[in-house]
Protein backbone atom coordinates (compact mmCIF):
# COMPACT_ATOMS: atom_id res chain seq x y z
CA UNK A 1 0.00 0.00 0.00
CA UNK A 2 3.17 2.01 0.69
CA UNK A 3 4.63 1.91 -2.45
CA UNK A 4 1.38 2.10 -4.60
CA UNK A 5 0.69 5.76 -2.39
CA UNK A 6 4.17 6.88 -3.05
CA UNK A 7 4.13 5.98 -6.80
CA UNK A 8 0.66 8.07 -7.43
CA UNK A 9 2.12 10.99 -5.26
CA UNK A 10 5.37 10.70 -7.39
CA UNK A 11 3.18 10.47 -10.57
CA UNK A 12 1.12 13.63 -8.80
CA UNK A 13 3.78 15.81 -8.33
CA UNK A 14 5.49 14.75 -11.51
CA UNK A 15 2.36 16.03 -13.56
CA UNK A 16 1.97 18.86 -11.41
CA UNK A 17 4.92 20.49 -11.65
CA UNK A 18 4.61 19.47 -15.49
CA UNK A 19 1.42 21.38 -15.62
CA UNK A 20 3.23 24.02 -13.76
CA UNK A 21 6.30 24.15 -16.70
CA UNK A 22 3.63 24.04 -19.24
CA UNK A 23 1.57 26.72 -17.85
CA UNK A 24 4.82 28.84 -18.04
CA UNK A 25 5.46 28.09 -21.75
CA UNK A 26 2.10 28.64 -22.86
CA UNK A 27 2.16 31.93 -21.60
CA UNK A 28 5.33 32.58 -23.29
CA UNK A 29 3.84 31.06 -26.61
CA UNK A 30 1.21 33.16 -26.02
CA UNK A 31 3.03 36.14 -26.37
CA UNK A 32 5.65 34.39 -29.22
CA UNK A 33 2.27 34.25 -31.15
CA UNK A 34 1.69 38.37 -30.73
CA UNK A 35 5.05 39.84 -30.22
CA UNK A 36 8.08 37.80 -32.50
CA UNK A 37 10.82 36.68 -30.04
CA UNK A 38 13.71 39.11 -30.38
CA UNK A 39 16.57 37.29 -31.70
CA UNK A 40 19.52 37.10 -29.13
CA UNK A 41 22.86 38.23 -29.02
CA UNK A 42 26.23 35.91 -28.70
CA UNK A 43 28.47 37.53 -26.28
CA UNK A 44 28.30 40.27 -23.81
CA UNK A 45 29.87 42.60 -26.27
CA UNK A 46 26.25 41.99 -28.26
CA UNK A 47 24.39 44.05 -25.96
CA UNK A 48 25.60 47.74 -27.31
CA UNK A 49 23.88 49.11 -29.75
CA UNK A 50 26.10 50.99 -33.09
CA UNK A 51 25.03 54.54 -33.09
CA UNK A 52 22.08 54.33 -35.76
CA UNK A 53 20.36 51.10 -34.95
CA UNK A 54 17.39 49.64 -36.82
CA UNK A 55 14.45 48.01 -35.43
CA UNK A 56 15.60 44.71 -33.73
CA UNK A 57 15.08 41.47 -35.97
CA UNK A 58 12.85 38.88 -35.22
CA UNK A 59 11.41 35.85 -36.68
CA UNK A 60 8.18 33.40 -37.06
CA UNK A 61 7.91 29.95 -38.28
CA UNK A 62 4.46 28.81 -39.67
CA UNK A 63 3.54 25.32 -40.01
CA UNK A 64 1.41 23.67 -43.78
CA UNK A 65 -1.56 25.07 -42.09
CA UNK A 66 -0.63 28.83 -41.73
CA UNK A 67 -0.62 28.73 -37.71
CA UNK A 68 1.76 29.79 -35.75
CA UNK A 69 3.94 27.33 -34.11
CA UNK A 70 4.01 27.85 -30.39
CA UNK A 71 4.93 24.74 -28.99
CA UNK A 72 8.40 25.91 -26.77
CA UNK A 73 9.97 22.81 -25.05
CA UNK A 74 12.73 21.34 -26.59
CA UNK A 75 14.86 22.21 -29.78
CA UNK A 76 16.95 25.33 -28.13
CA UNK A 77 17.04 28.41 -30.81
CA UNK A 78 17.77 31.99 -30.14
CA UNK A 79 15.01 33.56 -27.91
CA UNK A 80 13.03 30.14 -26.94
CA UNK A 81 12.61 26.46 -28.45
CA UNK A 82 10.06 24.96 -30.70
CA UNK A 83 9.63 21.35 -32.00
CA UNK A 84 9.62 20.91 -35.62
CA UNK A 85 8.83 17.57 -36.92
CA UNK A 86 9.59 15.65 -39.79
CA UNK A 87 6.37 14.63 -42.35
CA UNK A 88 5.69 18.71 -41.36
CA UNK A 89 6.18 21.48 -43.57
CA UNK A 90 7.16 24.59 -42.10
CA UNK A 91 7.86 28.60 -43.30
CA UNK A 92 10.87 30.75 -41.13
CA UNK A 93 9.81 34.51 -41.64
CA UNK A 94 12.61 36.71 -40.63
CA UNK A 95 11.33 40.46 -40.09
CA UNK A 96 11.57 43.58 -37.78
CA UNK A 97 9.77 43.59 -34.22
CA UNK A 98 7.51 46.48 -34.09
CA UNK A 99 5.75 46.59 -30.35
CA UNK A 100 3.34 43.37 -30.85
CA UNK A 101 3.57 42.85 -34.43
CA UNK A 102 6.21 41.83 -36.84
CA UNK A 103 6.81 43.80 -40.06
CA UNK A 104 8.03 42.67 -43.39
CA UNK A 105 10.84 44.28 -45.00
CA UNK A 106 12.41 44.55 -48.28
CA UNK A 107 15.37 44.77 -46.46
CA UNK A 108 18.04 41.94 -46.67
CA UNK A 109 17.70 40.23 -43.49
CA UNK A 110 18.68 36.61 -44.49
CA UNK A 111 22.15 36.73 -45.09
CA UNK A 112 22.95 32.81 -45.83
CA UNK A 113 21.68 29.84 -44.64
CA UNK A 114 23.46 26.07 -44.35
CA UNK A 115 21.76 22.44 -44.43
CA UNK A 116 21.96 18.84 -44.95
CA UNK A 117 18.62 19.01 -47.29
CA UNK A 118 18.67 20.44 -50.74
CA UNK A 119 14.60 20.84 -50.54
CA UNK A 120 14.79 23.67 -48.31
CA UNK A 121 14.59 26.79 -50.04
CA UNK A 122 14.83 30.63 -49.49
CA UNK A 123 12.27 33.42 -50.44
CA UNK A 124 13.30 36.94 -50.05
CA UNK A 125 13.48 36.88 -45.77
CA UNK A 126 11.80 33.24 -45.53
CA UNK A 127 12.96 30.29 -45.44
CA UNK A 128 10.31 27.11 -46.60
CA UNK A 129 11.61 23.93 -44.88
CA UNK A 130 9.91 20.69 -46.75
CA UNK A 131 8.32 18.21 -45.14
CA UNK A 132 10.44 15.32 -44.89
CA UNK A 133 10.56 11.90 -44.11
CA UNK A 134 14.09 12.00 -42.19
CA UNK A 135 15.45 14.18 -39.62
CA UNK A 136 17.65 16.99 -40.61
CA UNK A 137 18.97 20.57 -39.74
CA UNK A 138 18.98 24.55 -40.64
CA UNK A 139 21.33 27.29 -39.59
CA UNK A 140 20.23 31.27 -40.70
CA UNK A 141 22.29 33.76 -41.15
CA UNK A 142 20.19 36.54 -39.77
CA UNK A 143 21.02 40.33 -40.12
CA UNK A 144 21.09 41.43 -36.56
CA UNK A 145 22.29 45.39 -35.77
CA UNK A 146 22.87 44.24 -32.08
CA UNK A 147 25.40 41.32 -32.52
CA UNK A 148 29.04 41.97 -32.61
CA UNK A 149 29.51 40.98 -36.60
CA UNK A 150 26.28 41.99 -37.09
CA UNK A 151 24.17 39.34 -37.64
CA UNK A 152 23.48 35.97 -35.90
CA UNK A 153 22.80 32.38 -36.49
CA UNK A 154 19.38 30.99 -36.12
CA UNK A 155 19.55 27.19 -35.63
CA UNK A 156 16.59 24.56 -36.45
CA UNK A 157 16.57 21.43 -36.02
CA UNK A 158 13.66 18.67 -37.96
CA UNK A 159 13.69 15.88 -35.82
CA UNK A 160 12.33 12.74 -35.57
CA UNK A 161 12.29 11.89 -31.56
CA UNK A 162 10.90 13.75 -28.91
CA UNK A 163 12.99 12.72 -25.31
CA UNK A 164 11.40 14.61 -22.82
CA UNK A 165 12.08 14.20 -18.98
CA UNK A 166 8.46 13.27 -18.49
CA UNK A 167 8.25 10.86 -20.65
CA UNK A 168 11.76 8.58 -19.15
CA UNK A 169 9.74 9.23 -15.67
CA UNK A 170 6.44 7.34 -16.81
CA UNK A 171 8.49 4.61 -18.80
CA UNK A 172 11.07 3.99 -15.65
CA UNK A 173 7.85 3.33 -13.91
CA UNK A 174 6.12 1.46 -16.75
CA UNK A 175 9.39 -1.15 -16.44
CA UNK A 176 9.03 -1.32 -12.85
CA UNK A 177 5.62 -2.03 -12.66
CA UNK A 178 5.90 -4.83 -15.59
CA UNK A 179 8.77 -6.09 -13.76
CA UNK A 180 6.71 -6.54 -10.59
CA UNK A 181 3.61 -8.41 -12.80
CA UNK A 182 6.23 -10.99 -14.43
CA UNK A 183 7.75 -11.91 -11.14
CA UNK A 184 4.86 -11.72 -8.92
CA UNK A 185 6.75 -10.09 -6.56
CA UNK A 186 7.62 -7.10 -5.44
CA UNK A 187 6.18 -4.41 -3.25
CA UNK A 188 2.90 -4.22 -5.29
CA UNK A 189 1.94 -7.56 -4.40
CA UNK A 190 2.97 -7.51 -0.51
CA UNK A 191 0.31 -8.82 1.28
CA UNK A 192 1.32 -8.78 4.81
CA UNK A 193 -2.01 -7.70 6.22
CA UNK A 194 -4.51 -8.63 3.40
CA UNK A 195 -7.25 -11.01 4.71
CA UNK A 196 -6.52 -14.44 4.83
CA UNK A 197 -9.28 -15.60 2.68
CA UNK A 198 -8.89 -12.68 0.12
CA UNK A 199 -4.91 -13.29 -0.93
CA UNK A 200 -5.73 -15.13 -4.08
CA UNK A 201 -8.16 -12.95 -5.12
CA UNK A 202 -6.07 -9.69 -4.06
CA UNK A 203 -2.78 -10.81 -6.41
CA UNK A 204 -4.87 -11.90 -9.42
CA UNK A 205 -6.46 -8.43 -9.36
CA UNK A 206 -3.61 -7.06 -8.42
CA UNK A 207 -1.48 -8.47 -11.34
CA UNK A 208 -4.14 -7.43 -13.84
CA UNK A 209 -4.56 -4.13 -12.57
CA UNK A 210 -0.84 -3.83 -12.51
CA UNK A 211 -0.34 -5.10 -15.79
CA UNK A 212 -2.97 -2.31 -17.72
CA UNK A 213 -0.87 0.69 -15.91
CA UNK A 214 2.41 -1.00 -17.28
CA UNK A 215 0.92 -1.27 -20.39
CA UNK A 216 -0.76 1.92 -20.74
CA UNK A 217 1.94 3.89 -19.28
CA UNK A 218 4.85 2.35 -21.13
CA UNK A 219 2.65 3.27 -24.74
CA UNK A 220 1.99 6.54 -23.56
CA UNK A 221 5.86 6.85 -23.15
CA UNK A 222 6.71 5.23 -26.36
CA UNK A 223 3.90 7.44 -28.64
CA UNK A 224 5.17 10.76 -26.86
CA UNK A 225 9.11 9.68 -27.40
CA UNK A 226 9.41 8.07 -31.49
CA UNK A 227 5.61 9.47 -32.60
CA UNK A 228 5.34 12.77 -31.47
CA UNK A 229 5.13 13.82 -35.49
CA UNK A 230 1.88 12.39 -36.02
CA UNK A 231 -0.70 14.71 -35.21
CA UNK A 232 -3.13 12.33 -33.32
CA UNK A 233 -0.75 11.05 -31.04
CA UNK A 234 -1.02 13.77 -28.13
CA UNK A 235 -4.58 13.28 -27.46
CA UNK A 236 -3.67 9.60 -27.38
CA UNK A 237 -0.86 10.06 -25.22
CA UNK A 238 -2.88 11.81 -22.64
CA UNK A 239 -5.65 8.92 -22.93
CA UNK A 240 -3.60 6.22 -22.12
CA UNK A 241 -1.82 7.94 -19.41
CA UNK A 242 -4.92 8.74 -17.60
CA UNK A 243 -6.18 4.77 -18.21
CA UNK A 244 -3.23 3.90 -16.30
CA UNK A 245 -2.76 6.45 -13.68
CA UNK A 246 -6.93 5.21 -12.84
CA UNK A 247 -5.61 1.47 -12.82
CA UNK A 248 -2.66 2.38 -10.25
CA UNK A 249 -6.08 4.13 -8.23
CA UNK A 250 -8.06 1.02 -8.80
CA UNK A 251 -5.21 -1.06 -6.92
CA UNK A 252 -4.97 1.63 -3.80
CA UNK A 253 -8.54 0.95 -3.56
CA UNK A 254 -8.22 -2.99 -3.62
CA UNK A 255 -5.54 -3.11 -1.29
CA UNK A 256 -7.57 -1.43 1.29
CA UNK A 257 -10.77 -2.68 0.74
CA UNK A 258 -8.99 -6.47 1.31
CA UNK A 259 -6.68 -5.16 4.03
CA UNK A 260 -7.48 -6.71 7.58
CA UNK A 261 -7.62 -3.45 9.58
CA UNK A 262 -7.66 -5.62 13.11
CA UNK A 263 -4.25 -7.11 12.04
CA UNK A 264 -2.82 -3.91 10.54
CA UNK A 265 -3.78 -1.66 13.75
CA UNK A 266 -1.78 -4.75 15.77
CA UNK A 267 1.39 -4.74 13.96
CA UNK A 268 1.30 -0.80 14.28
CA UNK A 269 0.71 -1.21 17.81
CA UNK A 270 3.74 -2.97 17.94
CA UNK A 271 6.10 -0.91 16.15
CA UNK A 272 5.31 1.86 18.20
CA UNK A 273 6.13 0.36 21.67
CA UNK A 274 8.29 -1.99 20.42
CA UNK A 275 6.07 -4.87 21.15
CA UNK A 276 3.01 -6.17 22.09
CA UNK A 277 0.55 -3.46 23.08
CA UNK A 278 0.40 -3.26 26.96
CA UNK A 279 -3.05 -3.87 27.02
CA UNK A 280 -2.83 -7.43 24.87
CA UNK A 281 0.61 -8.25 26.83
CA UNK A 282 -1.49 -8.19 30.21
CA UNK A 283 -3.77 -11.19 29.01
CA UNK A 284 -1.40 -13.10 27.24
CA UNK A 285 0.32 -16.05 28.71
CA UNK A 286 2.70 -18.78 27.79
CA UNK A 287 1.81 -22.14 27.37
CA UNK A 288 3.66 -23.65 30.51
CA UNK A 289 2.30 -20.61 32.41
CA UNK A 290 -0.97 -21.42 34.55
CA UNK A 291 -3.82 -19.54 33.84
CA UNK A 292 -5.64 -17.00 36.78
CA UNK A 293 -8.28 -20.12 37.17
CA UNK A 294 -5.93 -22.65 37.68
CA UNK A 295 -4.06 -20.49 40.08
CA UNK A 296 -7.27 -20.00 42.59
CA UNK A 297 -8.39 -23.52 42.39
CA UNK A 298 -4.82 -24.50 43.60
CA UNK A 299 -5.12 -21.94 46.30
CA UNK A 300 -8.58 -23.26 47.31
CA UNK A 301 -7.45 -26.71 47.25
CA UNK A 302 -4.15 -25.77 49.32
CA UNK A 303 -7.10 -24.70 51.83
CA UNK A 304 -9.13 -27.70 52.16
CA UNK A 305 -7.07 -29.69 52.70
CA UNK A 306 -6.14 -30.72 56.19
CA UNK A 307 -3.09 -29.51 58.05
CA UNK A 308 -0.64 -31.98 59.53
CA UNK A 309 -0.51 -32.90 63.08
CA UNK A 310 2.21 -31.54 65.40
Amino acid sequence: MKTLKKLALFLLIAMLAISVCGAVFAEGSADASEAPTEAAATDAAATEAPAETKPDATYRIYDENGKTVTDMSAMSCLGGSMNLYIKHAYKVVIGYADGTKMNETEDELILDFETDNPGVTRDHNTINLPASDTPYKVTVKVAYPKAKEGSVDLPLTVKRFNVSLPDIVVAFIAVYVLINVFTGKGALFSDEFIKDEKKDQFKKLVRLLACVTGVMFLAAAVLSICFSYLDWVKIVRYVLFGLGLASLIAMMIINSVFTDKEKKQKAQATSLTGGPSSSAAAFEFDENEPTVDEVLAEIEKQKNEPKPEN
